[in-house]
Order: structure tokens, then sequence, then C-alpha cells
């Protein structure tokens, strides 16, 4: 069941009648009284794979207990002098029930944590899956992202662009599914599949607005909102996660993994360190923040996203002068086509079989994004 607060269940005064908003009030207590006993359950599907991928990349860890895991991946800290690749990816994922969730993290961070979206498969990668240049589909290509928040005094089923900063309610988006406050709780008390009502939820927005990419189905702004300002997180109906690379060594997967994420963000939750960033690619993710050296978050350039689209992932905060993250999306994803030679190349260095054709498909790539 998902793990739900108290003090982030309550209502802010709204427009409805207080007849309504008295009952949903008792139907929110119940709820909290249902589920103030939170019981172990096994991991996500999702949490699982990459605890698998970790096996054999890297270490698993947790948190809140603070162990500074990524120094195992910096070159010769670990006392053997053995160098496990360059740099690191970092990923946090928390399941709905789990202790340190989305609602552990301080609500300014809430709405930049969920920055990227895993995929099934891709076809320009694997052969199969979803094409860049339509929706990827619900349950059988990615698995969307969504949270229970309060909006206004109601609460709604929202969809989290993965990276694109906005949350879709349903009902409240202008093409969303209008699920009531009523269906809603009794998917929180596991009476309504909230997984499948999420799925319904991302259908509804992203195709409503006529979206390819997942993270661009708020663009039209038409009843999204923030989930930093314009919304109080209550409960996630899926599981969420937060992506960081580093190709440094020196220190800098430690600073990336504690420094800049547990230290500073108070992320509790459990999480991958993968030694080597480049192995990000077994992770089937869309796309990953990036930090350039230990000490100074952030600041990758095009350099970096260069590296990064090679093996199939969209940096999501590198810099500098020609670099764009709808480019480097198209140049991974989007199937190959007369109307742009660029689309599709950034795949063909992981899929090419031969040195002159991943030459040939770096160098398309790079001057693609």
């Amino acid at each position: 069941r998902p793990h739900v607060k108290k003090d982030q269940i309550s209502l802010t005064t709204s427009t409805s009648t207080i007849a309504s908003e008295a009952m949903f009030r008792i139907s929110a207590l119940a709820v909290i009284a249902l589920l103030a006993i939170s019981t172990c359950q096994a991991d996500s599907v999702l949490k699982t794979r990459w605890k698998e991928v970790t096996e054999s990349y890297g270490e698993w860890g947790q948190g809140h207990l603070h162990q500074r895991l990524g120094q195992t991946c910096d070159a010769n800290t670990d006392g053997t002098g053995e160098d496990k690749g360059l740099g690191c990816t970092v990923v946090f994922i928390a399941d709905p029930g789990d202790e340190y969730d989305l609602g552990t993290v301080a609500a300014g961070e809430q709405n930049n944590f969920l920055n990227t979206q895993h995929y099934e498969a891709a076809w320009n990668l694997h052969g199969h899956g979803f094409l860049g240049n339509s929706l990827p589909r619900a349950k059988m290509d990615l698995q969307p992202v969504c949270v229970v928040a309060n909006v206004s005094g109601h609460l709604v089923l929202g969809y989290e662009e993965g990276n694109g900063n906005d949350l879709l309610p349903c009902p409240g988006h202008d093409e969303g599914v209008p699920f009531t406050e009523e269906m809603i709780l009794e998917g929180l008390d596991g009476k309504r599949d909230l997984v499948d009502m999420c799925n319904q939820c991302y259908w509804a927005v992203c195709t409503g607005d006529r979206q390819t990419n997942p993270r661009n189905c708020g663009d039209n702004n038409d009843g999204v909102v923030d989930l930093e300002d314009d919304a109080i997180y209550t409960a996630q109906a899926t599981p969420v996660y937060h992506c960081h690379l580093t190709m440094a060594d020196a220190g800098a997967c430690d600073y990336v993994q504690y420094n800049q994420h547990e230290d500073s963000r108070d992320y509790g939750m459990d999480y991958a360190v993968l030694c080597g960033w480049d192995n990000i690619q077994y992770l089937n993710i869309s796309y990953c923040d990036c930090t350039r050296t230990a000490g100074n978050n952030n600041g990758c350039r095009r350099v970096e996203a260069t590296e990064m689209a090679y093996v199939g992932v969209v940096c999501g905060n590198c810099n500098g002068v020609g670099f764009s993250q709808t480019r480097a999306y198209d140049s991974i994803f989007k199937p190959k086509n007369d109307n742009d030679v660029f689309d599709g190349t950034c795949a063909g260095v992981r899929t090419a079989t031969t040195d002159a054709g991943r030459d040939y498909a770096k160098m398309m790539c790079s001057k693609g994004i």
C-alpha cells in the first residue's frame, strides 16, 4: 500500500461546498487509519531489475545509512588499486510503501526528483519497443510515474513528467480522466488499481496534447501544476527514481552519491552505484543529470552530453553552445527518415557491427545533437 502521511493529506481552503469538503476529510482520515500500520512488501519489478544490474557493476545501498558507496567506484580508493571504470552512475529509487519515499524529500526538491523515465525497450537500441516518433505505450513500453497530491483542496492522481517538471492531474488537466476523490481514496486503500489508473491518466493527457515524448506532455500548460508550488504531495502511486552520473574519478563518485544527494538533499531511499558511468545503458532510462568534477554540482557540457548520447541517454542538465536536449532525444530514439538525416544516428553507436560503422555513427551523432 502507498505510504500516506497525515500532514500531507490535510486540505487547504477550496471552492468546494462545506459539506463535500467535510465528507472528504472524514474519508481521508479513514484512509489514514487504514494505512497507519505499514507492512513489509516485495520490491517492485523495476527495483528488482536494477538490483540485478547492480550485482554485476556496482553496489546497492540505502541513503539513510550514509555508507558513501560512491567511494568504491573512485579509482584506487578501495585499497586494491583496481580501476573499476571511468566515473559512475547513481540511481535513487523509492517504491510505494517504502519508509523513505518521495514524501521524505524536501518539498522544494520533490518536483526535481523524477528527472528521467524508465522504458522497457527502444526500437533503435534493442530492435523492438517504442519508436521516438510515437508516444511510448503504457504497460508495454514504459510504466508511467504517478503521485497522489492535494491541489487546491482536492485530492488528485497526477502523471509526473520525467524531467519535464510538470504534474498533470486527473482530474484537472483538460484531457485528464475525471477520477473522483472517492476513486483515488479507494486506490490508496487497495480497493482499486492505482497503477492502472496512472496508466489511464498518462494516456489521456499525453495523447490529448498530441505528444511523442513523455516529458513534453504538459507543454500546453492546460491544467498542469508544479509539485513544489501548486500541490501538496500525499502518496506515491508507482515507483519514483532519480539519476545522476559523473565521468570523473578522484572522488567524483563519492561527491555525487553522498554530498550532492544524500547529505544536501536528504535522499534516504535505496540506490544503486554502478562503477563505470557508461553502464547506465543497462538501466533503460532516457535522461540523466551529470556532474563534471568533485566539489562542484553539475557543470557538464556538450562533450559529456555527446558521450552520453553515444550510449543512448540524454543529458538532462548539460549546458553549452549548440547542445539541444530535444535534438539529442531525436538522434537517439527517433527512427531514421529522409526528412532529418540525424534522427536515430546516435543509437548506431551502440548497434553498429563494424568499427567503420561505429565511427560514422559517432560523427553523425555529434553533429546532430
